[in-house]
């Protein structure tokens, strides 16, 4: 199976390449499906996401929250390659980057 890129975005389009999500929901459940059957590495290579994602929607901070929640229970669970913000909201992106950082220096000193 060849690895996907996903871009998280209620607003705007994916680049080429990626597959074009607007919830958090489908994020999660793309993030999920692709994690590689052999448990040797997850089919997403980089997941981009946008924070704010409209009114009554989950901000893409969530994402964060919710694949941290299935890394730390789930051993057999590998990150994508990478993890990007697009973001325009300099607050959040700031913020998301902590807890991506702070995510593969985890992932790091599991496999290491």
């Amino acid at each position: 199976m060849s690895e996907i890129n996903i871009w998280l975005d209620d607003i705007r389009p994916a680049p080429e390449g990626f597959i074009w999500v607007k919830t958090v929901n489908e994020v999660i459940c793309l993030f999920l499906h692709y994690q590689n059957l052999n448990k040797m590495k997850c089919d997403i290579n980089i997941i981009s996401l946008d924070n704010d994602l409209g009114e009554n929607e989950e901000e893409g901070y969530k994402v964060l929250d919710e694949i941290e929640e299935i890394y730390k229970n789930n051993i057999d669970i590998f990150l994508p390659n990478e993890i990007r913000v697009h973001s325009a909201n300099s607050v959040a992106r700031k913020r998301m980057q902590q807890v991506i950082d702070n995510l593969y220096r985890k992932s790091y000193a599991r496999w290491y």
